[in-house]
C-alpha cells in the first residue's frame, strides 16, 4: 500500500488544504468485475439471492485451463462449507442457500455443471474474476461453441 500527501500552503505559511491519496495494489484475483449493462436479473435478486451471489464472488476461483474443456473459467464449489458459510454470513438457512443457488442458475447468472453435484461457474458475461483478456478468451470461445452447435 502506498500513500501519497499533498499539501498546499499559501505564503503566509498557512495550510490551504491537505489530500491523503493511498493506492492499493490487489491480484486480479482478488477483483471482481462485474457488468451491469443487459444484467436486469442482478437488480432483481432477493436479499437471499444477492447475499449467496455475493458469495459466489468470494468462493469463485479463476481456472484458465477450463476453457479448453469448454467452461466457463470462473469455478464455484458449493459444498457444505460454502452453503454453511453462506448461511451464516446472510442469516439465513442451508435451504434458503439451495434455493437461491438454483434461482441463480435458473436467471443464468450463475452456471450449474452438468456432470458434477454441487459446481457452478460465474456466467463470465456478467462477472469474471481474471485479467480481462481471459474473460475475452472465455466469451469468443463461448460464443465459437455456441454457433457450432447450432449447425
Amino acid at each position: 500500500m502506498i500513500e501519497q500527501e499533498t499539501i498546499k500552503v499559501n505564503e503566509d505559511g498557512e495550510i490551504i488544504s491537505a489530500d491523503i491519496k493511498t493506492i492499493k495494489k490487489v491480484s486480479y484475483g482478488e477483483f471482481m468485475q462485474v457488468w451491469l449493462k443487459d444484467n436486469q436479473e442482478f437488480w432483481d435478486l432477493t436479499k437471499s439471492e444477492y447475499a449467496v451471489m455475493v458469495q459466489c464472488w468470494r468462493a469463485s476461483v479463476y481456472y484458465p485451463e477450463l476453457v479448453d474443456e469448454n467452461l466457463p473459467g470462473n469455478k464455484v464449489t458449493a459444498d457444505k462449507q460454502f452453503k454453511d458459510i453462506s448461511a451464516k454470513n446472510a442469516n439465513i438457512t442451508v435451504r434458503s442457500v439451495d434455493s437461491a443457488l438454483a434461482s441463480l442458475s435458473k436467471k443464468n447468472l450463475l452456471i450449474k455443471d452438468k456432470e458434477y453435484k454441487g459446481i457452478y461457474y460465474l456466467n463470465p458475461k456478467l462477472f469474471f474474476k481474471g485479467k480481462i483478456s481471459d474473460r475475452t478468451k472465455i466469451i469468443k470461445h463461448s460464443i465459437e461453441y455456441q454457433i457450432a452447435n447450432k449447425e
